[in-house]
């Protein structure tokens, strides 16, 4: 995760639909529960190390109205 959630002058994420839950806590568990899982299979494979969850960022109370744009496609992408 680089500077992106503060630092981007425009912000444009590209999100899948598998990434929508009902709720926040609905996102944090899948986050621990499915996509860590993936990951971290992904960056034994890679790199002979496990990964780990360091960070989650969750935007709320953006003060630049229109600086982010969420465009959702209607597809999995990622995990």
């Amino acid at each position: 995760m680089g500077a992106w959630p503060f630092a981007a002058g425009h912000l444009i994420l590209v999100v899948g639909i598998n990434k929508i839950v009902p709720t926040l806590e609905d996102a944090l568990d899948r986050i621990r529960s499915y996509a860590f899982r993936l990951e971290n299979a992904r960056a034994r494979r890679a790199y002979g190390t496990p990964s780990l969850i360091g960070k989650c960022v969750i935007l709320a109370h953006e003060k630049d109205e229109g600086r982010i744009t969420l465009v959702l496609v209607k597809e999995a992408l990622g995990y």
